[in-house]
Order: structure tokens, then sequence, then C-alpha cells
């Protein structure tokens, strides 16, 4: 119910926040990859500074808070960036880990109260899925740089700088394409594929459906 009763002046701001959170999500899937290798990870930490802040502001409910949670992602990701230690590269994946489950349990939250079907709750709704692939891709790089042979790429188990093959691996997974260049040896990599396979499909069915039930429910009142 306080979801419908924001203020004219702050539907806006959040709408804002939604859009742009999206477009940098799009973009830090599908437009790095297409540059030269060398500059993904400078791009990769921008992007992911862009997005763990403009998440932070699209929510409705305890904002402060995960404002906070993501100026220390931010910290964290820029630190491993100019250090450079496994250690910390580590730690600072796992903060956005579980950074990224609270948005996506937020922005699902935000779909469930809400009454009708509008532009911004589909918005929502696109970036909490493509969150949750980014939370694999992100569980993906954790396992495979902290476990010896955790994946094959493409018949090479060394690790892969950067995220671009984590991210890739990711949503191959989550969506359940399944090319098969990229596979998990071990039993905790295979355990996250089928995982995330499964995540993906529970996902899809039960926000389609939930937004499918407001819609009409709405066109019902209506």
């Amino acid at each position: 119910m306080k979801a419908e009763m924001l203020t004219a002046t702050q539907r806006p701001t959040r709408s804002t926040y939604g859009i742009i959170l999206l477009l940098l999500v799009l973009a830090l899937i599908f437009l790095v990859p297409m540059f030269p290798a060398g500059a993904h990870q400078v791009l990769y930490n921008i992007l992911l500074t862009g997005i763990l802040v403009s998440a932070a502001l699209s929510v409705e409910r305890a904002r402060k808070r995960i404002f906070i949670i993501a100026m220390s992602a931010v910290v964290a990701e820029w630190l491993s960036y100019i250090l450079d230690l496994p250690a910390i590269t580590t730690i600072s994946q796992t903060i956005q880990f579980l950074y990224f489950i609270l948005i996506v349990i937020s922005l699902i939250a935000q779909v469930a109260t809400t009454r009708r079907v509008t532009a911004r709750v589909i918005v929502e709704s696109i970036s909490g899925y493509l969150l949750m692939g980014i939370v694999f891709s992100l569980i993906i790089g954790i396992v495979a740089r902290n476990a010896d042979s955790a994946y094959s790429f493409g018949g090479v188990t060394s690790v892969p700088e950067g995220l671009s093959d984590f991210i890739y691996f990711g949503f191959v997974t989550f969506t359940t394409l399944g090319y098969g260049d990229v596979v998990p040896l071990i039993p905790a990599s295979r355990s996250i594929a089928v995982m995330a396979s499964v995540t993906g499909q529970i996902y899809l069915t039960v926000i389609i459906a939930m937004l499918v039930g407001k819609f009409l429910s709405s066109s019902r009142e209506g």
C-alpha cells in the first residue's frame, strides 16, 4: 500500500533510477564484451559502480541502509582493481553477491506489493531477472578463483581475467541455453550450474504469473 501512496514527485525519481539501473545492467552484459579485452576491467568497474548506486536508489524501503552497503561494495571493488590481490577480489565479489541478492529480493517485493502493472513494475521485473544472472556470474567467478580446475573454458582450466567469461557462462546457464563450450568440472561448480538454471526458470514462471494476475485484476477493477 505504501508503494501506491508515493507522492507525484517521488514516483518519477524512483522510475528514473530504475531505468538507469536497467540500462547500466544491459551495457554491462552486452556492450562491454565488444570492447578490447584490455579495457574490460575498467569498464566493468565503472558500470558496476553505477549499478550498485542506482540499484540502491531504485528500491523503496531501507534505501539509506542499502545505499551504505552499496558504497561499501564500490570501495571494495575499486580497492580490488587498484591493489589486484586475489583475497580482496574474493571479498569484493562476495559483498557484491550478497548486495545483489538483497536488491533482487527488494525488487521482487516491490513487484509483489504493487497493485497495478505499470512500466516501472515491468522495468523492475526485468532488472531483477538480469541482476539474478549477475549474481550467479559472481558465484561462478568466486568458485573459479578459489577452487582448482572448477571450470573448463574452451578446454582450458586456467582462470580467465575479468568478468566477461563468468558473465557469459552465468547467463548461458541461467537462461538454460547451455552451449557446452564452458564446462563445470567439480561438484560445487556443477551444483551452481543446476541452481542457476532452475532459479532462472522459477523466476520467470513466478514473476510472469504475478504480473499477469495483477494485470487481470486491475482490468476487472477498471
